[in-house]
């Protein structure tokens, strides 16, 4: 039996995606050039990755981690993606983690 979970997405979501990843804001360029390539612990993380029919900015499927960096803020969105086992950090919560 296949223990990957895997998130299913809808192909409209999917071909946002990859429109998505060609043009990224420079907070996301940012932050991508410092985890792309498993630089964070060995993590494999992927960029504008579709969940369901929403699109998250950063996914580390091993962690069960989504980064939102400027947008995600719906209560729906949250839910989902708490509901299906992940945990979501997103814009609102930036200053609780304390980063500079």
């Amino acid at each position: 039996m296949n223990k990957r979970r895997r998130w299913r997405a809808t192909e409209a979501a999917q071909r946002k995606a990859r429109e998505l990843r060609r043009r990224q804001t420079p907070a996301e360029q940012a932050l991508w050039a410092r985890l792309r390539g498993r630089q964070l612990l060995g993590l494999k993380v992927r960029r504008q990755h579709p969940i369901d029919c929403y699109i998250v900015d950063f996914f580390c499927a091993r962690a069960k981690l989504v980064v939102e960096i400027d947008g995600g803020n719906s209560r729906l969105r949250r839910e989902l993606l708490s509901n299906i086992g992940l945990r979501p950090i997103l814009p609102h919560t930036w200053k609780s983690l304390d980063i500079p």
